[in-house]
């Protein structure tokens, strides 16, 4: 009988092979958001927090999300995350590589309960690597959140910023 996941070569005596991950992690200073409309926008519009990573389409990737933020006057905040090409959000994780995304974004990065001020990301979702994602062999992600007014996404010394990807099969 075949096992379900032939074993990996490399990796020394325990035959795991590293998985490529990137991170991006923020300390310089709070960022806040603000918006009335319930539209998609850049955490970090600069591009200074994208994801770049080697990439094939069918690969699959997994999201790390580790942030706080507020919620102003029980305004919720939520996250997604879209495939960037030339400067564009072309696919979105939250809804499998559809061209838009969710309504609420990534469910599992979406405010937990309706009594605390703050709201932090749990774990990660995947994604598989859509046709039209990659630019010269790699895939950039640019981390998204909506709201319905003001919020601030902790990045400073104290409480930083931090997400990745790691692709798991590439």
């Amino acid at each position: 009988m075949m096992p379900l996941y032939p074993p990996v070569a490399g990796g020394g005596g325990s035959g795991i092979t590293a998985v490529p991950m990137v991170t991006a992690r923020r300390t310089a200073g709070n960022i806040t958001v603000s918006s009335t409309g319930g539209t998609w926008d850049a955490v970090d519009a600069t591009g200074a927090l994208d994801l770049v990573i080697a990439a094939a389409t069918g690969d699959k990737l997994l999201l790390l999300g580790d942030w706080l933020s507020s919620k102003s006057g029980g305004n919720l905040v939520g996250y997604d995350v879209a495939t960037i090409v030339s400067a564009t959000a072309t696919h979105w994780v939250s809804s499998a590589g559809g061209a838009a995304p969710l309504v609420e974004g990534i469910p599992g990065w979406y405010p937990q309960g309706s009594g605390g001020d703050y709201a932090t990301p749990g774990a990660g979702p995947t994604y598989i690597v859509q046709a039209g994602d990659l630019t010269a062999g790699q895939i950039t992600l640019r981390l998204y959140w909506q709201g319905a007014g003001a919020a601030t996404i902790f990045a400073n010394s104290n409480t930083p910023l931090e997400w990745g990807v790691a692709n798991l099969l590439h």
